[in-house]
Order: structure tokens, then C-alpha cells, then sequence
């Protein structure tokens, strides 16, 4: 018995100690980068912390990160028009899941900039996050792109809950092969474009291949709930491919906002089983060698600009 009792109370003290330096409504973020450089699996338990959004928690090759689900992250508010909660850059096979980010969208310090982002992910493969909700950024929710090297490959969003950022839900500039499932974006607002998702390369030198978007939903954006713009897209030799499969919208400026395409763009566009309750917008182009294919209730507004339908012949709506 002496020996058992022994043993608990080792044990007890073992499991305070792994958990000392989470102390609530404390800035957390130099400790969990502590731990991600000695261990592969960190671990953040239920509790409301601070993250310093400029310094960000950056994940190492390998490294999975794991939020109960009552865990909420708070970026301390900023003068910073650009900050990340998680910077994802350059590594590979990283896994983030469960709690809540929340920007400071109504305590930042400033009134410049419109790049905060909950998660960023340039130039890594093999990312997983899931089971999230990330709100109120002073930015865009999880941006996901290049610096350059277009290098960017297999990234997997799954249930993942965006609400009331400032400028995007999901901003998708320059991947090859995505797959974003069961995402919802809502009500964002404050800088524009202000959509649930925005799908737009910087420049022609980027890469959209293999975009797949399954189960979406938006809502109460105010900007268009999926908005895609090709006309910087000059890329001849990088078809895009994008997919999207049942886009539900209620109330968002439009359903799909389809922007101008560039006349060298190569690829095509298709959206199955979508549904809105907001109409949608087409703007012209005179690219005849990209296709655009959609099904379903999409409604098409009346707005000056928005009837480039009748002007495309590669636009099969049905």
C-alpha cells in the first residue's frame, strides 16, 4: 500500500508539472514554441491564453499541435497590420486541431494593414488542420499561399468554422493540390473584398491546381461567399483546375462572385450541386480556352457587370 501511494503521488506531481506554464489569460506563445522544439506532439489543454500574434507559434517539420476543444487561443491586440497566430513556412507534414483562434478584429491598435491571419501556410506540404473555428481576424481566418517558390503542395482543411474576420474567411492565392471540406465561413466584413473564400493569384507565376472546396457553406458575407478572380493569371503553362462541390450561401453580397479571366489563362472551373439564396455575378472575358461548368440554383443579379454570361461562350450554367 505505502508503495502504491507513493506512485500516485509521483505521478500527480508529473502531470502538474507538464502542465505548469499553461496558466490562463497569460501569454503563452514563446512556451508552446519551447515545446515544439523538444517534442513532436504538443498538446494545449481546455483554458483561455494569449498568443502574441507577431512573434506567431511556428511549427517544425513533423510537429502536431492539439487544442482541446475548449481551448482558446486570443491574439494580444496589435498596432501590426500584419501578424500570424500560426505560421506555417516552409515545413512539411504538420497537423493543428481542435479550439478556437480569435483576433483582435475589435481591439486591434491600429486602422493599417488587412493581413492578420489566424493560420498562414506558405511553401509547406502535408498540412492538416482541423475540428477548428478562427474568428475576428484583423485579417483573413487561413491564408494559404507562396513567397515565391511555389512550393506549396497537399493541404488538407477539414470542419473548420470562420466567423466575423475582417477581410477573407479562406484566402487560397497560389497551391497545387487542396482539399477544403465541411468549412464555413460567415459574416465576414470590414476590408475588402470581405468573402467567405477568395480564390486569387497574386501574379501569373502562381499555381491553382487541384483546388478541391466539398460541403462549404457561407453566409451573411459582405462580399461574395465564394469569389474567384483570374486576371492577373497570366500563367499559360499551369492550368487551373478548380472544384467545387455543395456551395450552400444565404445572404452573402452574391453567391459566386467569377471575375474577369486572363486571355492566357488555361483550365477550367467546375461547381456541382450549389445552392444560393444570393445571386450571382460573371464578369466578361474574352478567353475562349477556359471552360467554366456549373449545376445548380445559382441565380444571376441584375447588377451592372454582373451578366458576363451572356457574353462567354465557355460559361455552361444548367
Amino acid at each position: 500500500m505505502k508503495l502504491k501511494i507513493i506512485f500516485l503521488v509521483a505521478a500527480c506531481s508529473f502531470t502538474s508539472s507538464a502542465w505548469a506554464k499553461f496558466v490562463e489569460n497569460t501569454d503563452i506563445t514563446s512556451y508552446v514554441n519551447q515545446l515544439i522544439k523538444k517534442q513532436k506532439v504538443v498538446s494545449i489543454p481546455a483554458g483561455t491564453y494569449k498568443i502574441d500574434a507577431n512573434k506567431s507559434i511556428i511549427p517544425k517539420n513533423g510537429s502536431e499541435i492539439k487544442l482541446d476543444p475548449r481551448t482558446r487561443l486570443t491574439v494580444i491586440p496589435t498596432k501590426h497590420g500584419s501578424y500570424r497566430v500560426f505560421q506555417i513556412k516552409n515545413v512539411e507534414n504538420v497537423k493543428i486541431s481542435g479550439g478556437f483562434l480569435v483576433g483582435d478584429k475589435y481591439t486591434h491598435l491600429g486602422n493599417i494593414g488587412e493581413w492578420g491571419m489566424g493560420i498562414e501556410i506558405r511553401d509547406s506540404k502535408n498540412i492538416f488542420i482541423s475540428d477548428m473555428n478562427v474568428d475576428k481576424m484583423w485579417g483573413d481566418a487561413i491564408y494559404v499561399g507562396t513567397n515565391g517558390k511555389n512550393s506549396t503542395y497537399n493541404i488538407n482543411l477539414n470542419n473548420i468554422r470562420m466567423n466575423d474576420n475582417r477581410r477573407q474567411g479562406l484566402t487560397i492565392t497560389s497551391v497545387n493540390k487542396l482539399l477544403a471540406n465541411n468549412i464555413k465561413a460567415t459574416n465576414t466584413k470590414g476590408a475588402k473584398p470581405a468573402s467567405g473564400i477568395d480564390i486569387e493569384p497574386n501574379n501569373g507565376s502562381m499555381i491553382l491546381k487541384d483546388i478541391k472546396l466539398k460541403d462549404i457553406v457561407t453566409s451573411g458575407n459582405a462580399g461574395p461567399g465564394i469569389q474567384i478572380g483570374l486576371s492577373r493569371y497570366n500563367h499559360s503553362t499551369s492550368p487551373v483546375s478548380i472544384s467545387i462541390e455543395n456551395h450552400q450561401d444565404n445572404k452573402s453580397q452574391y453567391g459566386l462572385l467569377l471575375g474577369a479571366i486572363n486571355r492566357d489563362s488555361l483550365g477550367s472551373i467546375t461547381l456541382n450541386s450549389v445552392d444560393y439564396n444570393s445571386n450571382s455575378c460573371f464578369n466578361s472575358w474574352s478567353n475562349n480556352k477556359f471552360m467554366v461548368y456549373i449545376r445548380g440554383n445559382i441565380g444571376i443579379s441584375s447588377n451592372k457587370g454582373c451578366m458576363g454570361h451572356f457574353k462567354n461562350p465557355n460559361l455552361s450554367i444548367k
